[in-house]
């Protein structure tokens, strides 16, 4: 053998980290961080959805089902009893409608970058996923401005 010729390892990538096909550097990127994207598929629930509701929504960029739990916590009367069970549905479909949303979400900018460079796709990928505390803050803002119309108005 040359003393020139290089090792191919396939199965390890950059700094020791297993190699990811495409698909799965989409994922990671829309993700935002590694630690997510390992959690997003193994987990069950999730605390934060269950305790912080809808605005973990936002925060993860899930703008149409955070607006539907907003719809039936600020709209729907929940009575305590019931509120309980909804915070543990909003933990536990949290991971499915992420899984859900996020590969929607990667499909529909794979397809409207056809033709451009892997880095392009991934790059678009990132802006549209991780987080966004603003949309979060947005939301909490709202709903409690929305409560205190309400409130005014009818009560």
């Amino acid at each position: 053998m040359d003393n020139n010729e290089e090792y191919v390892i396939d199965s390890i990538g950059a700094r020791g980290l297993p190699s990811f096909s495409f698909e799965e550097e989409c994922e990671r990127a829309y993700c935002g961080s590694d630690e997510f994207y390992y959690r997003s598929k193994t987990a069950y629930i999730s605390f934060w959805a269950m305790f912080w509701g809808p605005y973990y929504y936002f925060y993860r960029k899930m703008i149409g089902i955070g607006i539907i739990l907003c719809f039936f916590l600020f709209f729907i009367q929940v009575p305590m009893e019931l509120l309980v069970i909804l915070w543990l549905v909003e933990g536990a479909l949290f991971y499915p409608l992420y899984r859900y949303d996020s590969k929607r979400q990667i499909n529909k900018i794979l397809i409207e970058q056809e033709g451009q460079s892997d880095e392009v796709k991934l790059e678009k990928i990132r802006n549209k996923g991780g987080v966004s505390m603003r949309y979060a803050l947005a939301s909490l803002l709202a709903f409690y401005l929305f409560n205190l119309i309400y409130t005014l108005i009818l009560g």
